[in-house]
């Protein structure tokens, strides 16, 4: 899986386009398993040691890989809401509780006919039932990949039906099992015989060679599949794997305990394996992702708050974050050369404490409109100093639904007052002169037309 420069990387084996080297790296397995089942053909019939403890340890490795798997995989069906994904977790999910029945019927294990009663003919079936179940899983799970789409896609949707569907494989897993088992037990007069006092039967011929035909076909099928994923790739490692275990346990070994049973079951191992492994690699270069980003993230953060403080330190306007209820949870530097507060001495008070007394409704009105989703702007509210004495501020605000919190910057409009008044006296002094003055005074515009008299020159012209 490959870094995608635009951020779009598929993080999941079941949406991760298979590359070559997933493509090489799968053939050299197969590869090599295939040489090494070339190797114990020949042997497959030599008797090894019967060692009990070695089939409760491999079913139970087994059945824990098998139900990792099948978690891990309705996991991504409830980030994907891929049925194909669904379908194949319940397929490992069935492989994970048909071992339980096939390791309770094994004859000689905890009793002689194994602890359900049943004896050789059970555990044969419960054997071809577990081994042919998988394959029509991976078919369906192929048929169905071409039926989602080629690539499913991380969706965003209610949880409720996703969680439904979960439970109603699981559930219908678990019916599964219990009715294969019981027909292998009670039912059992209603199969033919696999095994009779040793040996297989003509009937095992025909029911292994239809579940080890199950797996080539569910292999090709889901080869035609195109394009594929790193999933579909490991899950024909899996059904290779599976086609060698079939052949040395059930097809040309003995007996027991022979060689063929004992590699047999490494390749169940193996095969039951692969996609968890696989699963594992993903799951450690997502953390390994989600590491980088989030370090990344955090500079982001990091810099982004040191920008936002050196403008709170240095800025020449006063600014105020208040909760809901008015208090004062930050003051910006500014509060001293404005008001004459330290900024220590404000936080935790009421903003409305110094808040100058004839503007105190209006300031409330419009917090109130910045709640409801309105944004202040060019408001005036003057500030009581700590001299006494009222500041007038231009305010700017807007409310933060998600910390529950006003920001709030203010223009101290103090010099721009004195400003405004002075020239307003200027005015009115020019005025005055211009109306008192004993001479005539005209004014002209640009084309020279005349644009204002005086009084005096309105009585030396006559103009009334």
């Amino acid at each position: 899986m490959s870094d995608d420069p635009t951020g779009e990387q598929p993080v999941l084996l079941s949406t991760a386009p298979a590359q070559r080297a997933d493509g090489r790296l799968a053939i050299s397995v197969v590869l090599a398993l295939f040489a090494i089942f070339l190797v114990s053909v020949p042997f497959a019939q030599i008797q090894f040691p019967y060692v009990w403890g070695f089939i409760p340890i491999y079913q139970t490795a087994l059945a824990i890989t098998d139900l990792l798997t099948a978690g891990l995989l309705l996991a991504q069906f409830n980030i994907t809401r891929s049925r194909a994904l669904l379908v194949l977790g319940c397929g490992y999910l069935f492989t994970g509780c048909m071992v339980v029945p096939h390791t309770l019927s094994y004859p000689g294990l905890f009793s002689e006919t194994g602890l359900l009663g049943a004896g050789p003919k059970t555990t044969a079936w419960l054997y071809m039932f577990w081994h042919g179940g998988f394959p029509l899983v991976v078919m369906a799970y192929a048929w169905l990949k071409g039926r989602d789409g080629e690539t499913p896609s991380i969706v965003q949707e209610p949880q409720g039906s996703c969680r439904r569907a979960i439970l109603g494989g699981i559930a219908a897993v678990l019916v599964t099992t219990l009715a294969l088992t019981l027909l292998s037990t009670v039912g059992a007069g209603m199969l033919p015989p696999l095994v009779e006092k040793g040996a297989f039967t003509v009937e095992m011929a025909y029911v292994s060679a239809i579940v080890w035909g199950l797996s080539p076909a569910a292999l090709v099928m889901l080869w035609r599949r195109r394009p594929h994923s790193v999933l579909d790739v490991w899950l024909m490692v899996v059904l290779c794997a599976w086609l060698f275990d079939v052949a040395l346990s059930a097809v040309l070994n003995a007996h027991r305990f022979d060689l063929g049973f004992y590699a047999g079951r490494i390749y169940g191992f193996l095969a039951a394996a692969f996609v968890l492994m696989m699963m594992q690699v993903e799951t450690a270069k997502m953390y390994a992702r989600l590491a980088r980003l989030l370090t990344s993230e955090q500079r982001v953060r990091r810099r982004e708050a040191e920008q936002r403080r050196r403008i709170f330190d240095t800025s020449l306007d006063l600014i105020l974050v208040v909760d809901r209820g008015g208090k004062l949870l930050q003051v910006s530097p500014s509060a001293m050369s404005i008001l004459g507060y330290q900024p220590e001495e404000m936080l935790g008070r009421s903003a409305a404490e110094f808040v100058y007394g004839a503007d105190l409704d209006n300031t409330r009105r419009q917090m109130r409109m910045a709640r409801r989703g309105g944004v202040i702007r060019n408001f005036e509210c003057r500030y009581v100093g700590k001299a006494g004495l009222p500041v007038p501020l231009v305010w700017m605000g807007v409310w933060s639904e998600a910390a529950q919190e006003h920001f709030f910057i203010g223009r101290d409009m103090t010099d721009q007052k004195a400003i405004d008044g002075a020239l307003k006296q200027a005015l009115s002094r020019q005025e005055a002169i211009f109306n008192s003055a004993m001479i005539g005074i005209i004014t002209l515009n640009e084309s020279g037309s005349i644009e204002q008299l005086n009084p005096s020159a309105e009585r030396m012209f006559g103009v009334a």
